[in-house]
């Protein structure tokens, strides 16, 4: 794996002096951005999984119904 690694030497030198300063509000610009991303991905997520819930919960309701009055002496 570390012959796979080259020595970078020079042109990152170079790259380093071409660095600009970010503007200052920029890395709260960056996490809001990804905050956003992230709610809107948890939301999907919910709308994904929570049909299948609701099915497997009626589902669960009616085999309830059924088996109450079967189960051994009754309530």
């Amino acid at each position: 794996m570390d012959d796979d690694i080259q020595d970078a030497g020079e042109p990152i030198a170079e790259l380093r002096d071409l660095s600009q300063e970010t503007e200052p509000d920029f890395f709260d610009r960056l996490r809001r951005r990804i905050e956003r991303r992230s709610m809107a991905s948890s939301f999907m997520d919910v709308a994904w999984i929570m049909p299948v819930l609701i099915f497997f919960e009626f589902v669960s309701m009616v085999f309830e119904s059924f088996g109450s009055g079967t189960k051994g002496g009754g309530k």
